[in-house]
Protein backbone atom coordinates (compact mmCIF):
# COMPACT_ATOMS: atom_id res chain seq x y z
CA UNK A 1 0.00 0.00 0.00
CA UNK A 2 1.28 3.51 -0.89
CA UNK A 3 -0.77 4.77 1.99
CA UNK A 4 -2.99 7.10 -0.31
CA UNK A 5 -6.30 6.63 -0.06
CA UNK A 6 -8.11 5.15 -2.91
CA UNK A 7 -4.55 4.26 -4.65
CA UNK A 8 -3.80 0.23 -4.87
CA UNK A 9 -0.51 -0.82 -5.33
CA UNK A 10 -1.19 -3.99 -7.57
CA UNK A 11 -1.95 -2.92 -10.73
CA UNK A 12 -0.60 -5.85 -12.53
CA UNK A 13 -3.49 -7.84 -10.68
CA UNK A 14 -6.10 -5.29 -11.12
CA UNK A 15 -5.34 -5.31 -15.02
CA UNK A 16 -4.84 -9.20 -15.07
CA UNK A 17 -8.73 -9.35 -13.22
CA UNK A 18 -9.91 -6.58 -15.87
CA UNK A 19 -8.69 -8.17 -19.12
CA UNK A 20 -9.97 -11.76 -17.92
CA UNK A 21 -13.54 -10.15 -17.24
CA UNK A 22 -13.47 -8.49 -20.33
CA UNK A 23 -12.22 -11.76 -22.52
CA UNK A 24 -15.18 -14.08 -21.28
CA UNK A 25 -17.81 -13.86 -23.98
CA UNK A 26 -21.00 -12.11 -23.59
CA UNK A 27 -23.84 -14.71 -22.35
CA UNK A 28 -26.47 -14.93 -24.80
CA UNK A 29 -29.59 -13.66 -23.12
CA UNK A 30 -32.21 -15.56 -24.16
CA UNK A 31 -35.43 -16.04 -21.59
CA UNK A 32 -36.02 -19.95 -20.17
CA UNK A 33 -39.38 -19.39 -21.43
CA UNK A 34 -38.28 -19.70 -25.19
CA UNK A 35 -37.41 -22.08 -27.98
CA UNK A 36 -33.91 -21.71 -29.72
CA UNK A 37 -34.06 -22.88 -33.48
CA UNK A 38 -31.96 -23.12 -36.04
CA UNK A 39 -34.15 -22.61 -39.30
CA UNK A 40 -33.07 -23.86 -42.52
CA UNK A 41 -34.09 -24.73 -45.98
CA UNK A 42 -34.12 -27.92 -48.50
CA UNK A 43 -35.84 -28.61 -51.71
CA UNK A 44 -37.36 -25.17 -51.56
CA UNK A 45 -39.12 -26.14 -48.25
CA UNK A 46 -38.20 -23.66 -44.84
CA UNK A 47 -37.57 -25.84 -41.33
CA UNK A 48 -36.52 -25.30 -37.88
CA UNK A 49 -35.11 -27.37 -35.31
CA UNK A 50 -34.29 -27.10 -31.49
CA UNK A 51 -31.51 -25.89 -31.43
CA UNK A 52 -31.40 -28.42 -27.82
CA UNK A 53 -30.88 -31.20 -30.59
CA UNK A 54 -28.02 -29.98 -32.45
CA UNK A 55 -24.67 -30.99 -31.92
CA UNK A 56 -22.82 -29.62 -34.55
CA UNK A 57 -23.91 -28.37 -38.18
CA UNK A 58 -21.16 -28.66 -41.14
CA UNK A 59 -20.63 -28.13 -45.14
CA UNK A 60 -20.83 -32.07 -46.12
CA UNK A 61 -17.99 -32.56 -48.21
CA UNK A 62 -18.55 -36.39 -49.46
CA UNK A 63 -21.54 -38.83 -48.86
CA UNK A 64 -20.72 -42.73 -49.36
CA UNK A 65 -23.72 -44.80 -50.14
CA UNK A 66 -24.60 -46.87 -47.99
CA UNK A 67 -25.50 -50.51 -50.27
CA UNK A 68 -29.43 -51.64 -49.34
CA UNK A 69 -29.83 -48.98 -46.36
CA UNK A 70 -33.24 -48.21 -46.00
CA UNK A 71 -34.78 -45.09 -46.78
CA UNK A 72 -34.33 -42.49 -45.64
CA UNK A 73 -30.31 -43.27 -44.96
CA UNK A 74 -28.51 -40.91 -48.02
CA UNK A 75 -25.31 -43.03 -46.62
CA UNK A 76 -22.46 -42.04 -44.71
CA UNK A 77 -20.12 -38.81 -44.10
CA UNK A 78 -16.86 -38.67 -42.22
CA UNK A 79 -17.15 -36.61 -39.02
CA UNK A 80 -15.06 -36.83 -36.06
CA UNK A 81 -13.28 -40.11 -37.01
CA UNK A 82 -16.72 -42.01 -36.75
CA UNK A 83 -18.97 -43.00 -39.68
CA UNK A 84 -22.24 -40.78 -39.88
CA UNK A 85 -25.10 -41.55 -41.04
CA UNK A 86 -27.26 -38.99 -43.23
CA UNK A 87 -31.10 -38.91 -43.65
CA UNK A 88 -32.84 -37.80 -46.38
CA UNK A 89 -36.01 -34.89 -45.08
CA UNK A 90 -37.70 -34.91 -47.68
CA UNK A 91 -37.68 -38.75 -47.44
CA UNK A 92 -39.06 -38.67 -43.94
CA UNK A 93 -41.48 -36.06 -44.28
CA UNK A 94 -42.87 -37.62 -47.67
CA UNK A 95 -41.84 -34.57 -49.58
CA UNK A 96 -41.33 -34.33 -53.20
CA UNK A 97 -37.45 -34.58 -53.73
CA UNK A 98 -35.70 -32.97 -56.59
CA UNK A 99 -32.57 -34.89 -56.07
CA UNK A 100 -28.67 -34.27 -54.76
CA UNK A 101 -27.14 -30.90 -57.06
CA UNK A 102 -24.96 -30.19 -54.33
CA UNK A 103 -24.53 -31.77 -50.97
CA UNK A 104 -25.11 -28.49 -48.75
CA UNK A 105 -24.73 -29.29 -44.87
CA UNK A 106 -25.27 -31.97 -42.39
CA UNK A 107 -27.15 -30.69 -39.29
CA UNK A 108 -25.68 -33.47 -36.61
CA UNK A 109 -28.05 -34.15 -34.46
CA UNK A 110 -27.57 -36.04 -30.93
CA UNK A 111 -28.34 -36.25 -27.58
CA UNK A 112 -26.31 -38.19 -25.34
CA UNK A 113 -26.95 -40.85 -28.08
CA UNK A 114 -25.81 -41.96 -31.07
CA UNK A 115 -25.75 -38.77 -33.68
CA UNK A 116 -27.29 -38.74 -36.80
CA UNK A 117 -27.50 -35.88 -39.90
CA UNK A 118 -29.71 -34.58 -41.64
CA UNK A 119 -29.10 -33.05 -45.19
CA UNK A 120 -29.66 -29.05 -45.56
CA UNK A 121 -29.63 -27.06 -48.68
CA UNK A 122 -28.88 -23.56 -46.44
CA UNK A 123 -28.81 -22.38 -43.42
CA UNK A 124 -30.62 -19.77 -42.30
CA UNK A 125 -30.75 -18.59 -38.31
CA UNK A 126 -30.91 -18.87 -35.13
CA UNK A 127 -34.18 -17.73 -33.87
CA UNK A 128 -35.78 -17.67 -30.58
CA UNK A 129 -39.68 -17.64 -29.76
CA UNK A 130 -42.16 -18.49 -27.44
CA UNK A 131 -43.26 -22.18 -27.96
CA UNK A 132 -47.01 -20.06 -27.73
CA UNK A 133 -46.08 -19.18 -30.94
CA UNK A 134 -45.30 -22.10 -32.27
CA UNK A 135 -49.05 -23.27 -33.91
CA UNK A 136 -50.12 -26.80 -34.77
CA UNK A 137 -49.24 -27.50 -38.01
CA UNK A 138 -52.83 -27.59 -40.71
CA UNK A 139 -54.57 -30.08 -41.22
CA UNK A 140 -54.11 -29.44 -45.26
CA UNK A 141 -49.93 -29.96 -44.53
CA UNK A 142 -49.01 -33.04 -46.78
CA UNK A 143 -46.14 -34.27 -44.42
CA UNK A 144 -45.49 -36.74 -42.09
CA UNK A 145 -47.27 -35.49 -38.91
CA UNK A 146 -45.39 -37.30 -36.02
CA UNK A 147 -42.33 -35.51 -37.29
CA UNK A 148 -43.71 -31.92 -37.18
CA UNK A 149 -43.85 -29.96 -33.42
CA UNK A 150 -45.97 -26.95 -35.20
CA UNK A 151 -45.14 -24.43 -37.46
CA UNK A 152 -43.80 -20.75 -36.99
CA UNK A 153 -45.17 -17.31 -37.50
CA UNK A 154 -42.72 -17.36 -41.19
CA UNK A 155 -44.63 -20.62 -42.00
CA UNK A 156 -40.94 -22.41 -41.16
CA UNK A 157 -42.20 -26.47 -39.89
CA UNK A 158 -40.83 -26.99 -36.82
CA UNK A 159 -39.58 -30.44 -36.46
CA UNK A 160 -39.64 -32.93 -33.87
CA UNK A 161 -36.21 -33.21 -32.72
CA UNK A 162 -36.50 -36.51 -30.27
CA UNK A 163 -39.04 -38.43 -32.65
CA UNK A 164 -36.60 -38.18 -35.28
CA UNK A 165 -33.46 -39.26 -33.00
CA UNK A 166 -35.74 -41.96 -31.42
CA UNK A 167 -36.65 -43.06 -34.77
CA UNK A 168 -33.72 -43.41 -37.17
CA UNK A 169 -31.02 -44.22 -35.16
Amino acid sequence: MSGRPGIDDRPQEVLAARAQALARPPALEVPRDQLRLLTFSLSGERYAIELRHVVEVFRLSSLSPLPRAAAPTLGLTAWRGELLPVLDLRQILETPARGLDDLGFAIVLGEERAPIAVLADALDDILSTAPERVRPAPEGVAVHRDYVRGVTEDARLVLDGERLLETHR
